[in-house]
């Protein structure tokens, strides 16, 4: 029962996204775990890091047919591991459970649709949870279809993160480029070039920007910087489960720490490799059209 219920939604949830193009990408994870492991080894810089940074994170998606409209949730929990003498802290771990909800418009001009999020969570070392872990943010993302094979996205995301007001200009695409390649993502956040090397191995290259604040301590917190860019292959076990593999470096990492009103002290950190893993239940839209 369990596992028909499962192919049922998978099933709906392909059919809806066809619909929507919602997808800033040609695949739909109806859910995926991952683990990046940035080891203290850095080989290429003089000096090692004090700490390896190893980072889990976990999603859901699921969505919900509105008549032409979509909402979506992606229910996420993510989770730093790290130790520096600057968090003067014997609790190394950091985490952020959140619910982001999009609603997807079709406006009556078939070419133009309008996604808006809001993204609540609480970001923290959880060993007290109170008001001020909390954060809220959004992002509104028009989405321009210039032809079946090509859709251009603009828009802008803010977060009320712990350091102050956080804005960002979006500027994405989707691009089905031949029957192999794909480059799909939404800048500064992620972009992905994507090749297919046979029915069952993809490969490519992805770059990931990661802007994070945790609180610990009262009001003390922990600024995250980070830029990922990374080769990538994904293997597909069956025809929806993948398990991903990917290598890469970190670019101008910068880690804080922070307090009210105080400036931010920076963690002496140096850019280091990346190591990652990934297992995923994947719907190819770009392979069922």
């Amino acid at each position: 029962m369990i596992r028909n219920t499962f192919k049922l939604s998978a099933f709906l949830i392909l059919n809806l996204f066809f619909e929507s193009g919602i997808s800033a990408q040609p695949y739909f994870d109806v859910a995926n775990i991952h683990y990046i492991n940035s080891p203290s080894k850095t080989l290429v810089n003089s000096k090692d890091n004090p700490s390896p940074i190893l980072y889990f994170t976990s999603q859901l998606g699921l969505p919900v047919k509105m008549h032409e409209d979509i909402l979506l949730f992606n229910p996420f929990y993510e989770n730093y591991n790290l130790k520096f003498s600057e968090l003067q802290k014997s609790n190394s771990s950091f985490s952020s459970i959140g619910l982001p909800v999009t609603f997807l418009k079709q406006w009556k001009k078939e070419k133009w649709k309008t996604a808006f999020v809001f993204i609540p969570r609480i970001n923290a070392d959880f060993e007290k949870i109170n008001s001020n872990q909390y954060q809220f943010g959004g992002a509104i993302v028009a989405v321009y279809k210039k032809r079946e094979n090509l859709k251009y996205k603009l828009g802008v995301y803010y977060n009320r993160e712990f350091f102050g007001t956080f804005i960002l200009p979006l500027l994405g695409i989707d691009w089905n480029i031949n029957d192999r390649t794909n480059l799909f993502g939404i800048l500064p956040g992620n972009m992905t070039l994507e090749y297919k090397i046979n029915s069952s191995l993809y490969g490519g290259i992805n770059f990931k920007s990661i802007t994070n604040s945790f609180r610990f301590d009262g009001l003390t917190f922990l600024k995250v910087s980070d830029n990922y860019l990374k080769l990538f292959l994904d293997y597909y076990l069956i025809k929806k489960i993948v398990i991903s593999f990917e290598a890469g470096r970190s670019i101008l990492r910068k880690y804080s720490i922070g307090h009210e009103n105080e400036p931010l002290i920076r963690i002496d950190l140096n850019d280091g490799l990346l190591l990652k893993a990934g297992l995923a239940y994947r719907i190819r839209l770009n392979e069922n059209k």
